[in-house]
């Protein structure tokens, strides 16, 4: 079963955060959430959480996946000089691993260089990161181990998340379940 890195920061999208979530604990998928530098965050819409780690406690080769959900736009760019975020994610392109960024988080993932000839979706409607990558018109892109979404469209996006780290009948389920 995959295990899926959670990395909340300040200014994270609550919504986009806890519907993946949900899912991911309905299917049993096991996941841990940590702060990217501090344990403690505030999302857009003001809710405060502790974690328990931040992204320097956390051994990476435990996890198949990782999941950055939207960020507020006010804090977008400085989550995309996060050098230790930015590794993260190289690290784990370079194996492989699937990555899932939704809403604004895109950029995160086109910062670290890893979306350069690749397909995506973002709320972002243009940013210069974005140049070396085809944006497409949809509700949620997989283009390899690379998923990403709008977060207007949240479900969609946690499906293809659900199908890549639980499977397809259980994404099916949840798109049956979400309506969609």
């Amino acid at each position: 079963m995959n295990k899926v890195l959670i990395i909340l920061y300040e200014g994270f999208t609550e919504y986009e955060y806890q519907i993946p979530v949900l899912a991911f604990d309905h299917y049993r998928v096991p996941f841990e959430t940590v702060g990217v530098e501090a344990p403690h965050v505030t999302g857009m819409m003001g809710l405060s959480t502790t974690l328990s780690k931040t992204l320097a406690d956390v051994n990476p080769d435990v996890f198949s996946t990782l999941f950055l959900p939207g960020v507020d736009s006010s804090k977008r760019e400085k989550l995309m000089s996060n050098e230790h975020l930015l590794d993260l994610v190289r690290l784990f392109d370079r194996s492989g691993k699937i990555i899932a960024a939704v809403c604004g988080a895109p950029a995160v993932l086109a910062q670290a260089g890893i979306l350069t000839g690749r397909q995506f979706c973002s709320e972002i409607d243009a940013h210069p990161v974005f140049e070396q990558a085809t944006s497409l018109p949809h509700s949620a892109v997989r283009d390899g181990h690379i998923i990403t979404g709008l977060g207007a469209r949240i479900f969609h996006f946690t499906t293809l998340l659900l199908e890549a780290v639980a499977g397809p009948e259980e994404a099916l389920a949840y798109k049956k379940w979400a309506g969609i």
